[in-house]
């Protein structure tokens, strides 16, 4: 519904942008649509402020319709409203496609470079005649490192994308590395995220009847089916993402960490968790408290401090790393 919705918008809106402008028979036979519903188009149209007016043909029987001509940019396969850029806005722009590193060396990263090129190119720059924006893509480049591979994954991605949008359930078989066993279920996706280098999903499980999150690259297969779902009201998932340190989601904990006078500036830099607190040492050391789930991950991401922090609370914490820094010893000792 939604890209059939879209697609009439958009040949609607070259037909307008065309030089003699549209009539509402022309409309009708072109999209396919009511009488009624060409004028529901045209009031859609000029909500989202196009600016259409009306003017008689020349045999002063037959209305045309047009968009004015200072707002229309004509490409090759379509006709576009006029769209002005800032430097600022490009520089913005690059910066937001710059994200999309994550995708280098697939199918989707060509998409995104289309996109790119269709946005950044075609645009004027009020004031200025001729605009090279390469100088302003060299200010932001995105990192690659320690991505995930999504180079064989395009198909999958799509699906997705397009199930989100349209609220279809998927079929698919996804590897769970923890049982090390490909199972095959029903899926409702509801959101699509980044997270250090790697695509996850919120998908509720009618099977279940709860929703669990879904690494991409660990779907090995999957089938749009034509069954629809209703999104849930009460899903949040930014508020839900938010409630854990990393991406793991269990039962929240109140934690205090304190951190060495030497990494102070870097913690006292970072937003680690919605709800932290930090408190100064006359040291110069910090204490750095929040709640939050998944002790997993903040058990890696203290220990990659070393001698430069300690878990005050919860003891549970603080002995798992003990008993790792432990573990650890050992194996050293083992090859030493």
């Amino acid at each position: 519904m939604f890209y059939r919705n879209l697609s009439k918008l958009l040949r609607a809106i070259d037909l307008l942008s065309s030089k003699y402008g549209t009539t509402v028979k022309e409309m009708q036979e072109k999209l396919g649509i009511s009488r009624s519903s060409v004028y529901r188009l045209k009031n859609e149209l000029e909500d989202l402020n196009f600016p259409i007016y009306e003017e008689k043909s020349k045999n002063e029987r037959k209305k045309q319709w047009r968009l004015r001509e200072d707002f229309v940019a004509r490409l090759p396969n379509i006709n576009l409203p006029l769209i002005q850029l800032t430097p600022k806005d490009i520089v913005l722009l690059n910066f937001l496609f710059s994200k999309a590193g994550i995708f280098k060396d697939s199918a989707i990263q060509n998409e995104f470079d289309i996109l790119k090129e269709k946005l950044l190119k075609g645009w004027q720059v009020p004031g200025k005649k001729e605009w090279n924006s390469d100088k302003l893509e060299r200010l932001f480049f995105g990192t690659v490192k320690f991505k995930k591979d999504y180079s064989q994954k395009k198909k999958i991605i799509d699906t997705l994308i397009d199930s989100i949008v349209s609220h279809n359930q998927c079929l698919i078989k996804y590897h769970s590395i923890t049982k090390n066993k490909v199972s095959s279920f029903v899926i409702e996706p509801l959101r699509m995220f980044e997270h250090e280098g790697g695509l996850y999903i919120f998908a509720n499980i009618p099977y279940y009847n709860n929703i669990r999150m879904l690494a991409v690259e660990r779907i090995q297969y999957i089938k749009k089916q034509d069954k629809f779902f209703e999104y849930p009201e009460v899903f949040d998932a930014e508020k839900l993402i938010n409630s854990s340190f990393g991406i793991i989601l269990d039962e929240p904990v109140s934690v205090k960490i304190w951190f060495h006078a030497s990494q102070a500036p870097y913690i006292k830099e970072r937003k680690w968790a919605v709800n932290q607190k930090i408190t100064d040492n006359p040291d110069g050391s910090v204490i750095l408290s929040f709640t939050a789930s998944s002790l997993f991950e903040i058990k890696k991401w203290i220990l990659s401090y070393g001698k430069f922090a300690k878990v005050i609370e919860p003891k549970e914490l603080a002995d798992e790393i003990v008993n790792e820094i432990k573990s650890t010893i050992e194996l050293y000792k083992e090859t030493i």
